[in-house]
C-alpha cells in the first residue's frame, strides 16, 4: 500500500495550492461577469463546499481586490480589466491586484473612508462634506470653480455661498452644480444618482441638463439620465443618521451597498435572487446586525465560509 505521507509532500502541496489558486482566480473572474449563466452559481457553490481550502483561496482574492477597489484611476469599465487580469491565472491575478493597490498611492484621494466608516470634512471654502462608507473624493478648487470629483461611494454636500466660483460635483459622466443647496451624489458601480435636500441642483449628463429641486432625485444608469423622480429622499440619505433604508430595490443593489458597511464580501449565489425587488431596513452598526437583519427579513440562507466570504442563497 502506498504511503499517504508521500502524497502530502511539500511539492504536492505546492501543486495543490497553485491549482486551487488558479481555480479561485477563475471563479472570482466569473463572479464579476454580470452575464454569467445561472449554472455557474450552482457550480461555484459546489466548488466552495468541496474543500475548505477553496473558500479560503477565493476569499484571499476577494480581500486583495477589496483593498484595490477604491483606486482613483480605474477606467470607466473596470470589470473587463478585472476579468482580463484574473483569467491569466492565480499568480498573475495577485500580482495585478497588488499593482493596482500600489498605483492607488500615486494619486490618492483628498478625503476617503474605509469599510463601515463615515466622515465629515470641512472644506477650504467653508462648505461641508459628509462621506458615506467606502467613499473617496478629490478636490479641484481654483479661482474659477470649486470642483469635487467623486471617485466612489456617496457624499452629502452643504455648500457655502460663493457667486464667483460654482460648486460642482463630478461623478463619471455626470456633473451636479449647486444652486445654493444641500444635496447628495452617489457613484456605485455603473449607477450614479443625485438627491436634493434643499434648493436645487443643475444636473448634466449625456448632453442633457435638468434642474432637480428639493425632494427630487435623478439617476444615470447605462449612460441614460432618468426623468426627475419626485420622492421622499429619506431612504437615499438614511446612511447619514441611522439604519440603511431600502425601498423597492433589487436585492443585488442592496447587497452591493451592504458590502461597503461590513468587512469581507456578501455574495449572492442565485442570479434570480439578485434581481428580486425587496424593501428592508438594515442596522449597520456591526456585521452580525447586517447578517441577522437579512435572514430575519428575507427568505434567504446565509453561509459564512470564511471571515471574508459569506454566500447568500434562496431558501429551498
Amino acid at each position: 500500500m502506498a504511503d499517504d505521507s508521500q502524497d502530502r509532500s511539500p511539492a504536492r502541496d505546492r501543486d495543490d495550492r497553485a491549482t486551487i489558486s488558479r481555480q479561485a482566480a477563475e471563479w472570482f473572474a466569473r463572479s464579476l461577469d454580470e452575464n454569467a449563466p445561472q449554472k455557474d452559481y450552482h457550480a461555484f457553490r459546489q466548488w466552495l463546499q468541496a474543500d475548505e481550502r477553496h473558500a479560503q483561496a477565493y476569499a484571499e482574492f476577494d480581500r486583495l481586490w477589496a483593498g484595490a477597489a477604491t483606486v482613483p484611476t480605474l477606467s470607466e469599465k473596470p470589470s473587463v480589466s478585472r476579468r482580463m487580469a484574473l483569467k491569466g491565472g492565480g499568480v498573475l491575478a495577485v500580482a495585478g491586484l497588488c499593482a493596482w493597490g500600489f498605483h492607488r498611492f500615486q494619486q490618492p484621494a483628498d478625503y476617503a473612508t474605509g469599510t463601515g466608516e463615515r466622515r465629515v470634512a470641512d472644506l477650504p471654502d467653508g462648505s461641508q462634506l459628509e462621506l458615506s462608507a467606502a467613499s473617496s473624493v478629490q478636490l479641484r478648487f481654483n479661482s474659477r470653480e470649486r470642483r469635487i470629483v467623486l471617485l466612489d461611494g456617496e457624499i452629502y454636500c452643504q455648500v457655502a455661498a460663493d457667486r464667483q466660483r460654482p460648486f460642482v460635483v463630478e461623478a463619471g459622466a455626470l456633473t451636479a452644480t449647486a444652486l445654493g443647496t444641500q444635496y447628495s451624489v452617489s457613484r456605485m458601480g455603473g449607477n450614479i444618482g443625485v438627491a436634493v435636500a434643499e434648493h436645487s441642483v443643475s444636473v448634466g449628463a449625456s448632453g442633457h441638463v435638468v434642474e432637480v429641486s428639493a425632494g427630487e432625485a435623478v439617476d444615470l444608469r447605462d449612460g441614460t439620465l432618468s426623468g426627475i423622480q419626485k420622492e421622499d429622499n429619506t431612504a437615499r440619505l438614511s446612511w447619514r443618521n441611522g439604519p440603511l433604508v431600502f425601498i423597492s430595490k433589487p436585492f443585488g443593489e442592496v447587497v452591493a451597498t451592504l458590502n461597503r458597511w461590513r468587512p469581507g464580501r456578501l455574495m449572492i449565489a442565485d442570479e434570480a435572487l439578485a434581481r428580486q425587488v425587496v424593501t428592508i431596513i438594515i442596522n449597520v452598526r456591526s456585521p452580525a446586525d447586517i447578517d441577522r437583519a437579512l435572514v430575519q427579513g428575507l427568505p434567504i440562507r446565509v453561509a459564512n465560509y470564511t471571515p471574508w466570504l459569506t454566500l447568500i442563497s434562496a431558501q429551498q
